[in-house]
């Protein structure tokens, strides 16, 4: 079933374009990556999907609600006056959540993203991978149809990208979330999903894609396979030979 479907779209500031002719499915479910270098329109494309900006031309359909989808942005956005779980409630409290359901949903994605122990801490007092942890926290407690992330890890070292990324899968695979990552990393974009678009430097159009059928129910052992390496390389050579 196609959730989000992008046919021949195009998107222009005064007389620049920014993504040109775009063409792309999202199954229900699927964890899709867009991947390219930076300022080829990636995340315009997902202010897009989530309906922040029109179109200047194409059709472009989503099957989800604007309540029922979430961002993640490179920054965690956190309002430095409140405290963690003040935080994360902000959505729910926006809908007039009750404020038994508040609690509850908030103890919920506290303890997922293992943040219990820092629910009174600032924004000051916490790491950047808290701060990520509450910001994806935030994001998933309205319990949306699609997650959009924005090169969520993109502050983060290495080893703390991997770590979040397999939090983030872990989630996925127990929801089942439709979800649209964004990356310039290749790595990352691999491990994670199920169906990558390629993108090409400005302006941005689609100009390869895979599809990764292999089961990751472990993205760890993953990153150690030979499918892993070919899918790495595959995509660099398309990234590369896109302008032989």
């Amino acid at each position: 079933m196609n959730f989000i479907k992008l046919e021949n779209v195009s998107k222009t500031y005064k007389n620049l374009t920014v993504l040109k002719n775009v063409t792309m499915e999202i199954e229900k479910g699927e964890f899709v990556g867009i991947l390219g270098p930076s300022g080829c329109g990636k995340s315009t494309l997902l202010t897009l999907i989530s309906g922040l900006e029109k179109i200047s031309s194409g059709h472009l359909k989503n099957n989800s609600t604007k309540r029922k989808s979430a961002f993640v942005f490179q920054d965690s956005c956190l309002m430095p006056w409140k405290n963690l779980e003040q935080n994360i409630a902000i959505p729910l409290e926006i809908l007039n959540t009750p404020q038994k359901e508040i609690s509850e949903k908030v103890n919920k994605y506290l303890q997922i993203l293992d943040l219990q122990k820092f629910k009174k801490h600032f924004p000051r007092e916490l790491s950047g991978g808290m701060k990520m942890r509450a910001s994806i926290a935030r994001a998933l407690i309205t319990d949306p149809e699609v997650i959009l992330m924005d090169e969520p890890f993109a502050a983060l070292d290495q080893i703390l990208r991997e770590r979040l990324a397999d939090e983030i899968y872990e989630i996925y695979l127990k929801k089942k979330l439709t979800s649209v990552f964004v990356t310039h990393n290749i790595a990352e974009a691999v491990s994670l999903c199920n169906r990558i678009y390629i993108f090409s430097a400005h302006p941005g159009k689609i100009i390869g894609q895979i599809k990764i059928e292999k089961d990751k129910s472990s993205i760890k052992n993953y990153r150690n396979s030979e499918d892993f390496h070919k899918n790495c390389v595959k995509i660099r050579t398309i990234l590369e030979n896109q302008n032989d």
